[in-house]
């Protein structure tokens, strides 16, 4: 009798341990070699540069992620590359101060991981970027700066992957 009972317990213990950590009101956008999950349907927007973004704004968090075309740096060159684009990101944001950065790899890729603060806008952005297969990628939060990134925050961040090399 004990051992269908720990028989059952074992396939119970499988089934939570394969669960998603995403819910049913998730959404995965995968297109443009990527994929990440955000928390409910954002709105897509291409852009006349070739830039696509997927926007979503759920309470208080500003979810976004953009992909672009772009030339592929010779691999020496690929650090230069990711400083210009961090340097770009940081002069958009009003008012924008690089709190952190720290080097990255994502599926194998080059990648910056940035905390840039708006005091201006009270807002903390915690942004990711990578460069991959000629293509930019951007990805990343705002929130406000006196709130901690939600859980959601983090597995949204946590969710992205490079579909081929």
């Amino acid at each position: 009798m004990t051992i269908p009972k720990t028989l059952l317990f074992l396939i119970f213990i499988a089934t939570l341990s394969c669960a998603s950590k995403y819910d049913s009101s998730w959404h995965k956008i995968s297109e443009g070699g990527f994929s990440i999950m955000m928390p409910a349907q954002p709105t897509k927007n291409r852009k006349e540069n070739g830039a696509t973004t997927f926007r979503l704004e759920l309470n208080g968090e500003t979810y976004i992620v953009t992909y672009n075309l772009m030339t592929t740096p010779e691999e020496n060159k690929t650090d230069q590359s990711l400083d210009m684009v961090r340097n770009g990101f940081v002069n958009n944001v009003s008012d924008g101060t690089l709190i952190e950065e720290k080097r990255t790899k994502i599926n194998g890729f080059a990648g910056r991981e940035l905390v840039v603060e708006s005091p201006k806008n009270n807002q903390v952005i915690r942004q990711r970027i990578v460069l991959a297969n000629s293509i930019l990628y951007q990805f990343g939060i705002s929130s406000p700066k006196d709130k901690q990134l939600s859980d959601n925050g983090q597995k949204y961040l946590d969710s992205f992957e490079i579909l081929s090399k």
